[in-house]
């Protein structure tokens, strides 16, 4: 259009503009776009109805909205060409679909790779441009790992002598000159995709899905430094986190990529300066005894927001307390049953498990049922009934485990001594820390929780937020490595030795940063946790509709 529409547009529309300010309704316009903004559906509806009237009554104009016109800041809106959710903004799916459609005819175009990467970086300069700096973290990443993908292939299908022009890269986002090298290094050495066996069709498009997953997942996984042995010392240098043993350094990440550090063992110094780098830049530092139980966490002083707190105490009357505590069991117990069907598929010819497997099935599916449809109680009494649910579930999930062949005979939480139990403890005690940091996030405070009460300055909320992630992440990652009868060792004390601890904890961070569907997005885990502690957060100040319990695929 032309280059005056949108002045056209302002001077048309400004009387509109003044009628919004005079009723006093929060709204962003950008021409013939705006998007208007309240704390509850019913306020969303009347401004719907009073500009309606104003635009068609005084400017004879007719709203065109989408379908539906109203949303949930979880459910995300549409402006401008971004999909904008809560804090997060990616692009709008449409304008994503296109920029891939592009790719992919560049790909098959028979231009030579040096018009190719020409064409490419004039078009990723005008994405960069407009999008750039407003999208968040993830999908600005995520349209690197797409411009990545692209240039693998590009490269793969051209001459060597040719290589020489894949630099300076066309990227989205800006990269130090030591990442640069690391990805151009990592397109030039990237294999052709093999083809599938016969009879397990793989379409391009999965072939990238799944390089690209595992690609994030490995940048995620670069995020974790992980102290397994006594005598390291952890300072940083101006670009970088540093480990030391006995004055030499072991290990180095760039400040930019951790994210969370554990520390496993005792004797392990971290230097002052590297405790204000991870408080300016919210990298969680955690520590965990030899059985996996969390005993300090080093966070920035600081507090809730204030008016979350107030609505988490105010949860407990006004019946959303109640309504988040059946979520979050009927979230456990539905990731429970997701679990051991996903190992029902592979365990159909073992009459034990499969017998056990159809009873623990009837018993969920009757117990999911009953908490979908009984009415919430009161606080006290949603309490103890939830509580009851659980534990008739747990029973179910148990006994299907148990026929494993894995070694499990009862789940035993303190004092275990056999190695199921002793991994699935330690697991927990990694798990915790991220629903700890998730919670930390999304501003909620630990202490008041609604379907645990810990003792005195307990996080019980991470009690709490943990019983929809136990079974997708440590119970699968766990039974996992006990079927492929991995090298565990644990002691006559019940420890798991050095090995054991760094082999299991490496699984479960791996199975964190496992990139899964989620409500039409790719993420990660550990990504899903923080979007869920947030929602949390969102459910109880009133901002959102009801709370949506994750659940697992299988």
């Amino acid at each position: 259009g032309s280059v005056v529409s949108p002045l056209l547009a302002n001077m048309y529309l400004h009387p509109f503009d003044q009628f919004t300010v005079d009723e006093g309704m929060t709204m962003v316009r950008y021409a013939d776009d705006w998007v208007a903004v309240a704390r509850t559906i019913e306020a969303c509806k009347k401004i719907l109805a009073k500009t309606s009237a104003y635009l068609g009554q005084a400017l004879h104009m007719a709203i065109n909205p989408p379908s539906p016109p109203l949303h949930f800041q979880e459910q995300g809106v549409e402006f401008l060409g971004t999909w904008i959710r809560g804090d997060w903004i990616a692009m709008a799916p449409a304008k994503l679909a296109k920029k891939r459609a592009f790719l992919e005819e560049l790909v098959r175009g028979d231009a030579p790779l040096e018009e190719k990467l020409r064409i490419l970086r004039d078009k990723v300069g005008h994405w960069r441009r407009y999008y750039r700096n407003l999208l968040s973290p993830a999908p600005a990443e995520e349209m690197d790992f797409l411009l990545i993908e692209t240039l693998k292939q590009l490269v793969a299908n051209a001459d060597k002598a040719e290589h020489k022009a894949l630099t300076p890269l066309p990227l989205f986002r800006d990269h130090d000159q030591a990442e640069l090298l690391r990805i151009q290094k990592a397109i030039l050495s990237a294999p052709r995709i093999q083809a599938p066996p016969a009879g397990t069709p793989v379409t391009a498009k999965t072939a990238v899905k799944r390089i690209r997953r595992s690609t994030k997942r490995a940048l995620g996984l670069q995020g974790e430094i992980v102290i397994d042995r006594p005598g390291v010392v952890l300072g940083k240098t101006q670009k970088k986190i540093t480990l030391r043993f006995k004055g030499e350094k072991i290990h180095e990440a760039p400040i930019r990529s951790v994210r969370q550090i554990l520390i496993m063992s005792r004797g392990v110094s971290v230097s002052s300066d590297l405790i204000r780098l991870a408080a300016q830049r919210s990298i969680a530092i955690d520590y965990i005894d030899h059985n996996g139980r969390p005993y300090a966490r080093l966070t920035t002083p600081g507090f809730s927001r204030q008016e979350t707190g107030r609505c988490q105490l105010a949860a407990y009357t006004n019946g959303r307390g109640a309504r988040l505590i059946r979520k979050l069991v009927l979230g456990k117990v539905n990731n429970q049953f997701a679990l051991i069907k996903y190992f029902n598929k592979y365990r159909k010819d073992r009459e034990a498990f499969s017998q056990a497997f159809a009873t623990a099935a009837t018993r969920l599916e009757s117990i999911i049922k009953t908490m979908k449809s009984e009415p919430i109680s009161e606080f006290n009494a949603e309490q103890a009934r939830s509580a009851a649910w659980e534990s008739q579930a747990a029973i179910s999930y148990w006994q299907v485990i148990r026929q494993m062949n894995i070694g499990f005979e009862g789940r035993e939480r303190k004092g275990a001594q056999d190695k199921v139990n002793v991994m699935l403890n330690y697991g927990y005690g990694i798990l915790y820390g991220r629903l700890w940091w998730g919670i930390t996030l999304a501003g909620l405070h630990p202490t008041i929780s609604y379907l645990h009460q810990g003792r005195r300055d307990d996080p019980a909320l991470v009690y709490d937020l943990i019983e929809e992630f136990r079974a997708p992440v440590v119970d699968r990652t766990v039974f996992a490595l006990c079927s492929r009868k991995a090298p565990i060792n644990v002691s006559d004390q019940g420890i798991l030795d050095q090995d054991s601890r760094l082999r299991l904890s490496e699984a479960v961070l791996k199975r964190l940063h496992t990139v899964v569907d989620f409500r039409g997005q790719e993420k990660t885990l550990m990504g899903i946790i923080v979007h869920q502690a947030r929602a949390v957060a969102r459910f109880l100040r009133q901002e959102a509709g009801d709370y949506v319990p994750f659940s697992a695929r299988w």
